[in-house]
């Protein structure tokens, strides 16, 4: 059974889906002022786009993941499976490129079903953390490395999300917030609301923030043969 390290009560992982203008332009600097650390999932089209960005922000400890399926969010069914194999690994190439070593793989919002799950499982076996699109608290004593719940920030108060923290702290559970624009775009959050509750992390104790890979590390994951 995973558990956390002694005077762990809880964690907090701060996820990026798409690589977005306002991830670039406003939570990566942000991060890196306080010297926190987030998962942001590529496409590969924006990937390149920004890649020296992207490649910096690998350089200062922040994670890259695998979010070639991102945009075929209401198209899951229609998907060809070997062209979705495709884009995965040129997505996977590409951010092998920036130097990352950590590669989790994210599905769409509200995904993954039962059906798509187990036609998708040749791709997302291959990837040792995978965070679904489905809502919830993730627990270590019951949890799925392979199929964590994430919480979408769409319209969410500073408050709303200290609130969620607080609940982690609580039940000893994992928080993985999943935010998408930034004060741009739908589903958003409110920017001045992100930055104040990014901020408040800085004192939250026995809580630790840290990517995907980093936490699933921190509980033990892969867990060491005996």
């Amino acid at each position: 059974m995973l558990q956390w390290p002694d005077r762990i009560r809880g964690a907090v992982s701060l996820t990026y889906d798409g690589l977005l203008f306002s991830h670039a332009e406003i939570a990566l600097p942000l991060l890196d002022e306080l010297n926190l650390k987030g998962t942001f999932f590529a496409e590969s089209a924006r990937l390149v786009e920004l890649f020296s960005v992207w490649r910096g922000a690998v350089s200062h400890g922040h994670e890259l993941g695998n979010g070639a399926l991102l945009p075929f969010e209401h198209r899951l069914d229609e998907l060809d499976l070997e062209l979705a194999a495709s884009e995965c690994w040129e997505a996977r190439e590409l951010i092998r490129s920036t130097g990352s070593s950590a590669t989790p793989f994210v599905w769409p919002a509200n995904s993954p079903s039962n059906h798509h799950a187990a036609r998708f499982r040749p791709i997302t076996d291959q990837y040792s953390v995978v965070r679904t699109g489905l809502d919830g608290m993730n627990h270590p004593e019951s949890l799925s490395i392979g199929a964590l719940r994430s919480v979408l920030m769409d319209g969410y108060s500073a408050d709303e999300m200290n609130a969620m923290v607080d609940q982690a702290r609580a039940e000893s559970g994992w928080l993985i917030l999943n935010f998408a624009g930034i004060g741009e775009g739908e589903p958003s959050v409110d920017r001045a609301a992100h930055e104040d509750f990014v901020r408040s992390l800085e004192t939250r104790g026995e809580i630790v923030v840290g990517t995907l890979s980093w936490v699933a590390e921190l509980l033990g994951w892969p867990p060491k043969l005996a």
